[in-house]
């Protein structure tokens, strides 16, 4: 798969989906790597598809952004996009078909003891999961509104 040198942290899936990068003191960048990619073994270079309003303090590592999830769509035909930081869920809309996110819909601080989450997925049902890294790792469930 491809990867984004110099951009922090990065996500890519083959769906075409935005993902994100978070260097410190700017927004999160998002990238697109297109679903072809992903047959081949040949390096792919990631294309620049925005920023988030989500961004990451030199010296409050609280925003600094760790994984983002495009949730599945869901029974009124939207998707959306959560942005995972050390200590938020970010919400936005985004496109049913391409991923870009729009505007922001929610923001939550994170409910687990760690406060430190690592990764987030959605559950078809909408509910978000949390988890930290490591072998033996709480997984939380849970609603953003």
């Amino acid at each position: 798969g491809g990867a984004v040198r110099g951009a922090g942290h990065q996500r890519v899936a083959g769906d075409q989906a935005p993902r994100l990068a978070g260097p410190r003191g700017r927004p999160a960048r998002l990238y697109r790597v297109p679903a072809a990619a992903w047959r081949d073994t040949a390096p792919v270079v990631a294309e620049f598809a925005g920023t988030l309003p989500v961004v990451p303090g030199r010296r409050n590592a609280r925003e600094w952004s760790t994984d983002a999830a495009l949730s599945p769509l869901r029974p009124d035909g939207t998707r959306l996009l959560a942005v995972l930081t050390y200590g938020t869920v970010h919400l936005f809309r985004a496109d049913p078909v391409t991923g870009r996110p729009g505007a922001r819909v929610g923001r939550c601080p994170l409910p687990i003891p760690e406060h430190d989450a690592e990764a987030v997925a959605w559950r078809p049902d909408g509910t978000l999961l949390l988890t930290n890294e490591g072998e033996g790792s709480t997984v939380y469930a849970g609603r953003c509104p």
